[in-house]
């Protein structure tokens, strides 16, 4: 009788479980995220007396993190061309020379009005809470959504 070499063996079965694995998780992190993000969506909103800041407002999932991190946020909608003075509301700007149509002409800067930050030290907490209770029973929705299709 022979002795089996020493090594690692099913690597591929076990890389395969991975990405099914990966296909029963993604649906549900982003119904969880989407759940959990909505109070510091809602605080932020309330927090700015700008309509025009909270129109460029959205919870959106972030298309350039890796699958196995999907990341989601509160932030502005690329879409709303005022998406681009959010953070200089939130964090305010030094007095500086303006340039382009005012050059030369001093701006006086201005205080910052955070909406944002404070939206989220007041809710991050029920955020955390609400993505655990969403997280499980939307992974056996989707579990049985794929045993369904499986089943097919």
């Amino acid at each position: 009788m022979m002795a089996r070499k020493a090594g690692v063996f099913g690597a591929k079965r076990v890389s395969s479980a991975f990405r099914q694995m990966a296909k029963l998780y993604g649906r549900p992190v982003d119904e969880a995220s989407r759940f959990a993000l909505q109070p510091i969506l809602k605080g932020a909103k309330a927090n700015t007396p700008h309509e025009s800041a909270k129109k460029a407002l959205v919870l959106r999932k972030d298309r350039k993190a890796p699958k196995t991190q999907p990341t989601h946020e509160v932030g502005g909608d690329p879409k709303n061309p005022d998406y681009r003075l959010l953070h200089l509301l939130e964090f305010g700007t030094e007095p500086h020379v303006n340039a382009g149509r005012f050059a030369g002409t001093q701006h006086p800067g201005t205080d910052p009005q955070p909406f944002l930050t404070p939206a989220y030290e007041e809710h991050g907490n029920e955020a955390i809470k609400r993505f655990g209770q969403k997280i499980g029973p939307a992974v056996e929705k989707q579990a049985a959504r794929l045993a369904r299709k499986a089943g097919r």
